[in-house]
């Protein structure tokens, strides 16, 4: 199938517009609310943006956790259950704000430690995709931080981490990304 105005294939014009929706940065925030990781994945030399935007969602996640519902003996146990679950396995808190290009999403550990994922506006995964992104994501950040020599709230400084981010967004941008 090609285009008679450009000699360009619909494959390859499909690719173009794939590889637009794409993670953009992934962010790992300390408790003590301090950058311990920024990977820039947007074709991009302006890091400086991607801290900026990874900032203010800080305040939205700080803001959306103390909305968040709290137990209380009034609350029925399957709801009190539900509610003490949530805090003990992580939080998705979802679309924190759309800014220039891009959606900001954020998920909060059981530790406090914060997940920011900045994706392309165009990227249309759904909800579930983001949140199995964050558990993936939560799951490489638990094995650095299990390794006896880091310190919390130190920056990740791992080769191991980088490779598996990368081999993550790599997944994600090329549509390969599944929630398993």
């Amino acid at each position: 199938l090609t285009s008679p105005s450009s000699g360009s294939s619909f494959s390859s014009l499909l690719r173009v517009w794939v590889k637009a929706a794409m993670i953009a940065c992934i962010t790992i925030i300390a408790k003590e609310n301090n950058p311990i990781l920024l990977r820039v994945f947007a074709n991009t030399s302006d890091e400086s943006k991607f801290q900026y935007i990874s900032y203010c969602a800080v305040d939205l996640l700080e803001e959306k956790e103390r909305n968040l519902p709290a137990p209380t003996p009034e609350m029925k146990q399957e709801e009190r259950d539900r509610v003490l679950g949530l805090r003990r396995s992580g939080m998705f808190l979802g679309l924190l704000y759309p800014v220039e290009d891009y959606k900001v999403f954020g998920y909060v550990m059981s530790t406090g430690v914060r997940l920011v994922l900045i994706v392309d506006e165009n990227d249309r995964q759904d909800e579930s995709m983001v949140v199995a992104m964050f558990k993936k994501i939560q799951a490489l950040y638990t094995d650095c931080a299990s390794n006896p020599f880091y310190k919390a709230g130190q920056p990740l400084t791992y080769p191991k981490l980088d490779r598996d981010l990368k081999d993550l967004v790599r997944l994600w941008n090329d549509g390969r990304f599944a929630a398993k």
